[in-house]
């Protein structure tokens, strides 16, 4: 269920968005202090709310099964859908007019749980390295992928142990990887 706080800022945003200016960005900013307690607030929430976050995934995902775009869905950790946006077929990407000036989506997602959906145009498979860095980066509670062929789906389920790396480690760890791999090509080339 949407806050009060919510509802008002979503109307205020729709209705400053003809005008744009000022009033969208003054607009955009209450939203995202709106959005920002409801996953600041949620985060407290007993182990009660996880089973409300199960829910709510549960009722969005079986919406998304039938959808031929990727959809992705933001969720406070008490189960309370807070946004949802469409992508492609093959591609979801964050709208770039939903949040204020000078804010990112870490700003406004940390913490909250993200799910999104694999069309079957993708194959259906489940989480890609893209999925696992954005979650990570986000610093989202839980990132969720709906991933399926034909009418057999899965929710797959990224969570961090503790904390998400921290950018400077998953760079090392992506420079890491990137050093084997040209090690592990140029030896194998050396061979033929």
């Amino acid at each position: 269920m949407m806050s009060a706080r919510l509802q008002r800022a979503e109307q205020q945003v729709a209705a400053a968005r003809a005008g744009g200016g000022p009033a969208l960005q003054a607009a955009l900013r209450e939203r995202f202090a709106a959005r920002r307690e409801r996953v600041d607030e949620s985060g407290m929430a007993s182990p009660r709310g996880m089973v409300r976050v199960d829910r709510g995934l549960r009722q969005a995902a079986r919406e998304l099964t039938t959808s031929a775009v990727e959809v992705g869905v933001f969720f406070d950790l008490a189960g309370n859908e807070l946004f949802r946006y469409r992508g492609e077929a093959l591609a979801l990407h964050y709208p770039d007019d939903d949040l204020p000036l000078g804010m990112s989506v870490l700003d406004q997602w940390h913490g909250a749980v993200h799910l999104h959906n694999h069309t079957s145009a993708s194959g259906g498979f489940g989480p890609s390295p893209d999925d696992l860095i954005a979650a990570c980066l986000a610093g989202l509670a839980e990132s969720v992928v709906l991933a399926g062929w034909r009418d057999q789906w899965g929710l797959h389920r990224i969570r961090p142990a503790g904390d998400w790396p921290t950018r400077r480690h998953w760079a090392s760890l992506t420079a890491a990887y990137d050093r084997a791999l040209f090690r592990a090509l140029t030896a194998q080339a050396g061979r033929h």
